[in-house]
């Protein structure tokens, strides 16, 4: 019995070691996908950032289209100020000739504001644009460099395995589905007594139930947390 729990506690290393490997096995397809993420961010925010310009440059074409309208209009109403024949008229004429200078004037304001947009646009489309190539370039060196790693953790953990498999060798199927059971609930599933009372939930054991898991006749489990026991005495032997 000695040796059987000797091997239960090695085994319950062994499987602590691959559940961390586990998680770690686990947590490469998120990198992968964290990866994929900032290119598709980074392409997102590009986008936007060429569509916000666009759209600058057209409003200053407009604005450039009204421009020459009131330009136009203004061209057309010096022209008439010299052919009419009233003060009236000549009045008429000069209120439409300022608002059209008015208008004019007002659209070249916004055509500065959009010309000074225009270019906080282009030089944000810059940085953007140069921040995904940076991150194309580097993609799949970060997609190699994360798949070695996992290359490395699967070899680690097909090691572990092999080992687990080889520390519980010999020992009955029905006491490792019994360990198995107890590990899929609790962990770890077996613990040594260093004292009367369980190391794991700290349960003062009757002292009969101590005494029937050090005489080794059987595996005993804790009528708590029901993990398997062992005896300090053990590790001495195995020592």
């Amino acid at each position: 019995m000695q040796q059987i729990l000797l091997q239960l506690i090695e085994t319950e290393k062994i499987c602590a070691e691959i559940d961390v490997l586990d998680t770690k096995l686990a947590a490469f397809p998120g990198e992968h996908a964290f990866v994929a993420n900032e290119l598709r961010t980074a392409e997102a925010e590009v986008a936007k950032a060429r569509d916000h310009l666009e759209n600058e440059e057209l409003q200053e074409r407009r604005l450039e289209s009204k421009m020459r309208d009131q330009e136009a209009l203004i061209l057309k109403f010096n022209h008439q100020s010299g052919q009419v024949s009233s003060n009236q008229a000549y009045t008429a004429l000069q209120h439409e000739l300022e608002a059209a200078e008015a208008s004019k004037a007002e659209f070249e304001t916004n055509a500065l504001e959009h010309m000074e947009a225009i270019d906080a646009a282009k030089t944000a489309l810059a940085i953007k644009e140069e921040n995904l190539a940076g991150l194309v370039a580097t993609a799949p060196g970060k997609g190699s460099m994360i798949d070695e790693r996992q290359k490395v953790a699967e070899g680690e953990r097909a090691g572990a395995v092999a080992r687990r498999d080889k520390a519980c060798e010999g020992v009955e199927a029905k006491t490792m589905k019994r360990f198995d059971a107890v590990r899929a609930r609790k962990q770890p599933a077996i613990a040594v007594l260093s004292t009367t009372s369980c190391p794991e939930c700290r349960m003062v054991l009757p002292r009969l139930r101590f005494s029937e898991i050090n005489r080794l006749e059987e595996i005993l489990d804790c009528s708590s947390c029901r993990r398997l026991l062992a005896p300090q005495k053990v590790l001495g032997a195995s020592a």
